[in-house]
């Protein structure tokens, strides 16, 4: 393999106020690689190893590891789109943002996210667990999982507790209307320690969004973990690489790394955070849509347009998007 030196310049704005940004400059000298199986190689190390990331946050880990090469993107979206197999059975159909109100929380430790998803039954046999519990910070985005036997309020007011007596007694602390977090246990303990218990409204699990999100990135790396080693059966050592994984990780939303969110008390920092979450909210104002409808990609024409307004739309057939 040859090896070619190549320097690359980077760009970082440190924000100060709402107003001014001071630029810096860093030189970064990267290694380019020039031959296709080494690409590949490369992008599907990064890219399995590190939980399945996303296109651009693979792109960034393959960047930090000191490699770049022209059109680097664009092999990494045709890698995860056409040859990684967990990420293509993965991948649902594209949908249009849905009508509800962006939660903006002020910092971390303000409000908590919890839910639980179940596993299979062959993986239920195989690592003696049948649920398992995820609570994330909705700001920092720093996310915990815990296996349970059983999801029922007793196993998830523990998990509870190991989280805030770990991070912070939150102000709120959101769930959906399941009997496991409905009921007087977690309420007492709510009452106790002064949080606010709100429930996401009924049969719609995007109002829990940030953690729906994780547990379609814990899922692929248990699926993973599976595939390499299917004789692993240490379910709590797994879950621990994945919560490695994605808190050490830049997050697509806040542009920073969980860990390095959790604990911070720099305000300046907090209305980074917030700026960058309500730029990413903004974006679906002004885009091109594309919907994925009883098996027709239908496009929505740019413009401005509101949610949850009536709009004209055209059917495009045999298109590839």
């Amino acid at each position: 393999m040859k090896i070619l030196e190549s320097v690359l310049i980077n760009i970082f704005y440190l924000k100060t106020d709402y107003t001014k940004k001071i630029k810096i400059l860093k030189k970064i000298r990267l290694n380019t690689l020039s031959h296709e199986h080494e690409k590949n190689s490369l992008i599907s190390s990064i890219h399995i190893n590190n939980g399945h990331l996303g296109c651009n946050r693979t792109v960034d880990k393959i960047k930090e590891k000191g490699y770049y090469w022209e059109n680097m993107l664009k092999d990494v979206i045709n890698y995860i789109k056409n040859e990684c197999k967990i990420c293509i059975n993965d991948k649902a159909g594209l949908k249009l943002k849905p009508n509800y109100k962006t939660i903006i929380t002020k910092g971390p430790k303000e409000r908590f996210v919890i839910d639980g998803f179940k596993l299979d039954n062959t993986n239920k046999v195989k690592f003696g667990f049948e649920w398992i519990v995820e609570i994330i910070d909705h700001f920092s985005k720093f996310l915990k999982s815990y296996p349970v036997i059983e999801n029922n309020a007793n196993n998830v007011l523990l998990c509870i507790k190991d989280f805030c007596y770990n991070i912070r007694m939150p102000k709120i602390i959101q769930t959906d209307n399941g009997t496991e977090y409905k009921n007087s246990i977690i309420n007492d303990f709510c009452n106790k320690n002064k949080i606010t218990h709100i429930f996401s409204a009924p049969r719609h699990p995007q109002t829990n969004g940030v953690v729906e999100v994780a547990h379609r990135e814990t899922r692929k790396y248990i699926i993973n973990k599976i595939l390499e080693n299917k004789n692993n059966t240490d379910l709590r050592d797994i879950l621990l690489e994945a919560n490695n994984i994605h808190n050490n990780n830049t997050h697509t939303i806040t542009k920073f790394k969980p860990i390095d969110l959790i604990h911070n008390t720099d305000e300046s920092i907090y209305n980074i955070v917030i700026e960058n979450i309500k730029k990413r909210t903004n974006k679906y104002d002004d885009m091109n849509i594309i919907l994925y409808h009883e098996g027709e990609h239908i496009k929505i024409k740019k413009g401005a347009y509101k949610l949850g307004k009536s709009i004209k739309i055209r059917k495009i057939k045999n298109k590839n998007f």
